[in-house]
């Protein structure tokens, strides 16, 4: 709800209506000769950090970043990979200018990790937050140290496994009928990856909803119980876990319609999907 706000006032609504909805943080004013709502977008990323001081680490400027760290991911969310890669590196050396030591990247460091890494928050965006961890790592030498580069640099290459949009990584696997088959040589209209710990007590109670949840029955639908260690997964970085159970929903072409996702998130998806 609060990224449908954003957007539609960002695109519909003159600057001023916009900027009294939320007047803690200082958004820079659209230039009303931009009417496109793509090049709006791009402005409004581009120009998002222009106005906040990020030396000024009093607590009510560090509440100040928040509203504005939370605000800017969710119109990250909407922006093509273009637009985002030059926003975060835009943001980043606003960002990285200040001291290593000082409280405000340590403060946007643990805000980025909470809201989009958390896999629990629900405004997680793994696409969003490896852009952003990127743009910091490019940052020179004299800003960022060599571990921490490391550091983003491998997280970022976790971050991008299967991304929706993207064919989901290839791997043999025995399917319910005691066959070896690749996961692209499966045939479904869709098909669901439910990853999954034998111990795990919280994967044990999303089985039992599993079997009682209508819309999982849809014909289409076809899905399949994996035990990450059996294959190896993770360590052969073809898929990465945050948590357990993670549910995966691909497309015929095993593209990525969800990744590690709730059963609910994924019972609202199939709604969609099969209405």
């Amino acid at each position: 709800m609060l990224r449908k706000t954003l957007i539609i006032a960002l695109m519909t609504m003159p600057f001023g209506h916009f900027a009294k909805a939320q007047v803690e943080f200082p958004y820079p004013h659209i230039p009303d000769s931009i009417a496109v709502n793509y090049d709006r977008l791009s402005w409004m990323l581009n120009n998002f950090w222009n106005n906040f001081n990020f030396r000024n680490e009093s607590a009510n400027n560090l509440k100040v970043g928040e509203q504005g760290l939370v605000d800017y991911i969710n119109l990250m969310g909407n922006a093509d990979s273009i637009q985002a890669a030059t926003s975060a590196s835009i943001f980043a050396n606003r960002l990285m200018t200040v001291p290593r030591s000082s409280i405000m990247r340590k403060v946007f460091k643990n805000l980025a990790e909470h809201y989009l890494d958390n896999p629990y928050s629900p405004m997680r965006n793994d696409r969003t937050y490896a852009t952003l961890i990127e743009a910091v790592a490019a940052m020179p030498d004299s800003t960022i140290s060599s571990t921490e580069r490391i550091k983003l640099l491998d997280k970022s290459r976790l971050l991008r496994l299967n991304l929706p949009g993207n064919k989901a990584s290839n791997f043999t696997l025995t399917t319910p009928d005691g066959r070896e088959k690749s996961l692209q040589e499966i045939n479904a209209d869709l098909l669901l990856l439910y990853f999954y710990d034998p111990d795990c007590e919280q994967c044990k109670e999303t089985q039992r909803h599993m079997e009682q949840s209508g819309i999982l029955k849809d014909k289409r639908l076809q899905i399949l119980r994996v035990n990450p260690t059996d294959y190896d997964l993770a360590g052969r970085l073809l898929y990465w876990f945050d948590r357990m159970p993670s549910l995966y929903l691909l497309d015929k072409d095993k593209r990525v319609i969800l990744k590690d996702a709730t059963i609910e998130e994924t019972e609202e998806k199939l709604r969609e999907i099969l209405k």
